[in-house]
């Protein structure tokens, strides 16, 4: 009788480690979807104004990105700062450079034109991940964290 208690004991010990031992397992990092990022973006976070996609032009608006870049880039119509820009390309570095040439050329137009608009500009959230940076810009900054941090 009492090794049949014994056995019960040592099976319940060995069931309670295998189940400790998977619980303590470090589940997989769900991979990064860029685009899934950018969806969300755009229908999550609160914007000032509608924003209006103007990827095809905004290869014009940054000069010295390297080639093959691709640029998603989604602008509110108006006087209005709030955008969302999701740049793909090898050279991240050259992307930021440029991304941030960009930033300070707005910056430096809203606080002559609009200053209600600058404090947007002064907090862009700014994230890297992969071969993309995203540059997200609006006074929501706690949404934008939480869908790409």
């Amino acid at each position: 009788m009492k090794r049949d208690h014994v056995a019960k004991a040592a099976l319940c010990i060995l069931l309670a480690a295998v189940f400790a031992l998977f619980a303590c397992t470090k589940q997989p990092a769900e991979e990064f979807d860029a685009e899934k990022a950018l969806a969300r973006l755009l229908n999550e976070v609160k914007y000032d104004d509608t924003l209006e996609d103007v990827g095809d032009v905004a290869e014009y608006m940054f000069g010295d990105l390297p080639d093959g870049t691709e640029i998603k880039m989604y602008m509110a119509d108006g006087a209005r700062a709030d955008s969302v820009m999701m740049f793909r390309g090898s050279d991240k570095a050259a992307i930021r450079a440029a991304l941030d040439e960009y930033l300070t050329s707005l910056r430096q137009e809203a606080s002559r034109y609009n200053p209600e608009e600058l404090a947007k500009l002064e907090k862009a959230v700014i994230y890297e991940n992969g071969d993309c940076v995203f540059c997200c810009v609006t006074s929501d900054i706690e949404t934008v964290n939480s869908i790409l941090k």
